[in-house]
């Protein structure tokens, strides 16, 4: 079960409906064993009844330290907010280890506004204790914006910056706070030597700034450049630049970007390296087939993938390479990527493609 889920993304079906036939059916085998726990959370999850709550209640009593305990409380707390957990809760979010499994009942206390306000000193006590703890990255994606979790994401990133500055980079892919994405483009800007870890924060953060922060976007384009001009000669195995090059070339189109980025591309080894395949991604994005761009990176996305084994092509690149330029080649390098990763966009990409063929 992935307790990193949200709450609500679970999807209800015919197929989940006989599961919580069988569930219900076995619960009343079980009865309160250990195993029972994740039994109550499948069907509490589907049909939250009272009866159900009342054998959720008595097992977690029962075993307050199982790993369904905290998601089970959780599932609870959103289903039956009447319930009388306080003490409970406040001992697991005290005492329970900090995991995947507490952060589903962190980030459920998080999503309502009545357990926030009770809970959140206690929250913010346990951060301040163990902030090396990556687990917070899950119990601070909530479904709900609010100024408490706001506050706590900002506090864990300046924690960060004195246990794992790393962790700074993850937070930058996941917050949608402008208020924290200002925190870390200042921490960014604070950094006088190269770190691996900063090219997936720069990158993360142009994704948030686009959607969240768009007022953040000049200040970053500025200081990317400046960084790739100073850092983009470091040791770097993967092409973690690439992620860099790839997020600036979208945010600008810039024909001056895109020159550099190319410059980095045939650079040594570069094009050979993990991630070189986000520059031409972000080219394809920008430039029509027919452009001089368009057609070096339609001509490089081809060379790479046919170099590469298939369980490194990266399905993002294919589609591009196939909305850019859908000959027979790639609609089959397509369909063997689609093989290997049933993505649904990608299949309909192909079917689109197939059609359009079809009729000329």
């Amino acid at each position: 079960m992935n307790f990193c889920a949200p709450l609500d993304d679970i999807p209800i079906n015919s197929k989940t409906i006989a599961q919580h036939k069988a569930t219900l059916a076995a619960l009343k085998k079980s009865g309160m064993n250990a195993k029972s726990g994740r039994l109550l959370f499948e069907a509490l999850i589907y049909a939250p009844t009272a009866s159900l709550e009342k054998l959720a209640l008595k097992w977690i009593k029962k075993h307050p330290e199982h790993q369904y305990t905290p998601p089970l409380t959780a599932l609870i707390l959103k289903a039956f907010p009447d319930s009388d957990l306080s003490d409970f809760t406040r001992d697991l979010l005290q005492n329970y280890p900090l995991g995947m499994s507490l952060s589903y009942l962190i980030r459920a206390v998080l999503n309502s506004t009545k357990h926030r306000r009770r809970f959140y000193k206690l929250i913010e006590n346990r951060m301040d204790s163990e902030p090396e703890s990556f687990s917070w990255l899950g119990s601070l994606h909530t479904q709900k914006a609010s100024k408490q979790v706001e506050s706590l994401t900002i506090r864990w990133i300046e924690l960060s910056k004195e246990s794992k500055e790393s962790y700074i980079s993850c937070i930058a892919t996941a917050t949608s706070y402008p208020a924290a994405m200002e925190v870390i483009f200042d921490w960014l800007k604070g950094q006088t030597k190269y770190k691996g870890f900063l090219c997936f924060g720069i990158h993360g953060l142009y994704y948030q700034a686009g959607q969240n922060h768009p007022a953040l976007l000049p200040k970053l384009i500025r200081y990317t450049r400046a960084f790739l001009k100073e850092h983009d000669r470091a040791r770097d195995k993967d092409g973690d630049f690439a992620r860099v090059y790839g997020a600036l070339i979208e945010a600008t189109g810039s024909n001056a970007d895109i020159k550099t980025a190319r410059a980095w591309f045939i650079r040594g080894k570069n094009r050979k390296k993990r991630f070189s395949w986000y520059i031409l991604g972000a080219v394809l994005r920008c430039r029509s087939a027919r452009s001089k761009d368009g057609v070096w990176a339609i001509a490089e996305a081809k060379s790479l993938l046919k170099s590469q084994s298939e369980e490194f092509w990266a399905p993002v690149l294919v589609g591009e390479l196939l909305r850019a330029c859908p000959d027979e080649e790639v609609l089959e390098m397509a369909r063997s990527c689609l093989a290997r990763v049933p993505l649904t966009w990608l299949g309909n990409l192909i079917e689109e493609k197939e059609e359009a063929a079809l009729k000329t």
